[in-house]
């Protein structure tokens, strides 16, 4: 953990962020790897969940939690139910 965040720091340095760097996961179907320290965050945008995690909070956003079309559309999560094929 003290490597990462010795990279945090020097990518805060490097590029000049105000605010921790994000990481995003995209986890397939039967992917566990998010655990209780996650927060379940409902009717979100993708830059929502994002400025969250920028606050140190670890965000879970499923493809039936995001709140914006376009988002689900960039990441190939668009909803069957939703009328996307």
């Amino acid at each position: 953990m003290l490597e990462l965040a010795g990279a945090a720091l020097r990518m805060k340095e490097v590029l000049g962020l105000e605010a921790e760097p994000v990481a995003v996961y995209l986890l397939g179907p039967g992917d566990h790897r998010a655990d209780a320290s996650f927060i379940q965050a409902s009717g979100h945008r993708h830059c929502q969940a994002l400025m969250r995690a920028r606050r140190g909070e670890r965000i879970l956003l499923t493809s039936q939690d995001l709140a914006c079309p376009a988002a689900a559309a960039f990441m190939n999560l668009q909803r069957k139910d939703a009328g996307h094929e």
